[in-house]
């Protein structure tokens, strides 16, 4: 119980200004506070955990919103993709000047969100091409 404690202080720090998320029940008790304190530090420390999930919870909707999105690289390299479905990746290296690895990750996130997939037998993309213009 010690350790999630610590652990949900380390990660909410920014959220919560303080170390005082949560009430130390054992160390109220040694400090002579009476029953009707530890039913109150129990419920207020069930609302500050309750606090505390559902803000990771809005900021891993936003993370997964966020990955949902194209970066403008990525747009224009997929915009090229349905303009010219035999793109090769030393083309996309020449244009946007960047590594191989990196034409291969901006791939991989073209491929999830989109579902695009290169054929290598053939060589040739097969997607459904929709231009969006930014």
């Amino acid at each position: 119980m010690q350790i999630e404690v610590y652990v949900l202080m380390v990660i909410l720090q920014p959220y919560y200004k303080s170390h005082d998320l949560l009430i130390d029940i054992k160390k109220k008790l040694a400090q002579g506070k009476g029953k009707y304190y530890v039913r109150f530090a129990k419920n207020f420390n069930t609302k500050q955990v309750a606090k505390a999930v559902l803000y990771l919870n809005k900021e891993a909707a936003k993370e997964a919103s966020d990955q949902k999105k194209l970066s403008d690289r990525e747009q224009a390299i997929y915009n090229l993709i349905c303009e010219n479905k035999h793109l090769t990746v030393e083309q996309v290296m020449a244009e946007f000047d960047i590594s191989r690895a990196t034409v291969f990750r901006d791939y991989a996130k073209i491929k999830k969100i989109t579902g695009a997939v290169y054929d290598k037998n053939e060589s040739v993309w097969k997607l459904e091409c929709v231009i969006v213009f930014l």
